[in-house]
């Protein structure tokens, strides 16, 4: 059981709808690639500079993210495609 369930939690019709609108007129696989390159400037930039406090934060949740823009490219590659 995950935290939302535990907690008696769902997600929203606008929240829903907002998510479809999102996915089906942006592709998960171009956001997922142009963050990895921003992810890896910044890296590339603490490496010279010192890393922040907050680094192992974001790599944590920058790390979900993708996972999420992967499944989303998987399961909505059709929408964008028509070919199911």
């Amino acid at each position: 059981m995950n935290l939302s369930e535990k907690n008696g939690c769902s997600i929203s019709e606008r929240l829903e709808k907002s998510l479809k609108d999102f996915l089906e007129y942006h592709s998960p696989a171009f956001l997922g690639r142009n963050i990895r390159r921003m992810a890896f400037l910044y890296l590339r930039q603490s490496l010279r500079e010192g890393f922040h406090d907050e680094m192992p934060d974001f790599l944590d949740q920058l790390d979900t993210l993708l996972d999420f823009l992967d499944i989303a490219e998987e399961e909505t590659a059709a929408w964008r495609t028509g070919k199911a």
